[in-house]
């Protein structure tokens, strides 16, 4: 994908999506700006924010008017092996 407009177009057309992977600096579309589309979207989807910048992060999600449950955000530079456990933790029970 490009960016986050078409990661979006991901979002309207697909049936099943376990979790979204998004970082914040995205061509075409801010990654908070994403967020707040998809869960229009799909209200519970779950979401995993990569990124160098996360401690505006929740705050700049609220103040759009975004939600921020079923939400980890992680901090670059981070192991792979990390994610799996952060995922499962995610989706677990959707």
């Amino acid at each position: 994908m490009k960016g986050g407009k078409d990661a979006l177009k991901v979002v309207r057309g697909r049936k099943k999506i376990d979790v979204l992977v998004t970082d914040l600096a995205n061509p075409q579309m801010h990654g908070t700006d994403l967020i707040i589309e998809a869960r229009k979207r799909r209200p519970s989807l779950p979401v995993l924010i990569a990124s160098a910048f996360p401690e505006s992060v929740i705050s700049d999600l609220r103040m759009k008017g975004g939600k921020t449950t079923r939400m980890r955000v992680f901090y670059k530079p981070f192991r792979p092996e990390e994610l799996a456990p952060t995922i499962e933790a995610l989706t677990k029970g959707s």
